[in-house]
């Protein structure tokens, strides 16, 4: 009998149980996953959490890192992607692409702030990491102005100054205190 014991609630575990079966049953590519999960995944003091702790959501041991990792890594085609390297020997390129994105978000903002976590930096980094343009200092002094406006949501603070696309901002049409109580 299979029990699954977990504090989420039944709609998230049931998800990430489905994520778990996909990996391990579906592709069996069991030293690529042992090699993904187990090296560097998996563990809350390993080496995907300690990079990638402020840029991600979720928790190493229920493998967010690893789906995150996969999704940004496949354009969102986890299952094409699996599909493709279950019979890798290891996945050192799912590592390395891990790294180049958290060394890139490092170097394009160097100033860390707590909204950060849960950007889709896979994403911004597929589309703008051959750009030559992007001045760290700049974009700095640009993320701290936002970061002063009320209007702006700060979480999409980053995605704006890639993109220049203001729906990222979140902009509210009314400042505080010009409404009616």
């Amino acid at each position: 009998m299979l029990r699954v014991i977990s504090k989420e609630p039944l709609n998230l575990s049931i998800r990430r149980w489905e994520y778990h079966l996909s990996n391990y049953f579906t592709y069996c590519g069991y030293n690529y996953i042992a090699f993904a999960v187990g090296r560097h995944f998996s563990r809350p003091g390993g080496a995907a959490y300690g990079l990638g702790k402020g840029y991600l959501t979720g928790s190493p041991i229920k493998q967010a890192y690893l789906e995150t990792t996969l999704k940004w890594i496949s354009g969102g085609k986890i299952e094409d992607y699996m599909s493709a390297h279950q019979h890798e020997s290891n996945a050192d390129e799912l590592w390395e692409y891990f790294n180049k994105v958290i060394e890139w978000v490092q170097i394009t903002f160097p100033t860390k702030h707590k909204f950060m976590k849960g950007v889709q930096w896979g994403d911004l980094y597929n589309d703008h990491r051959d750009r030559r343009a992007l001045d760290p200092e700049k974009l700095d002094k640009e993320v701290e102005r936002l970061i002063l406006d009320d209007d702006v949501k700060d979480s999409g603070i980053y995605p704006y100054l890639l993109t220049g696309d203001e729906k990222y901002l979140n902009i509210r049409a009314f400042k505080k205190g010009n409404y009616i109580q």
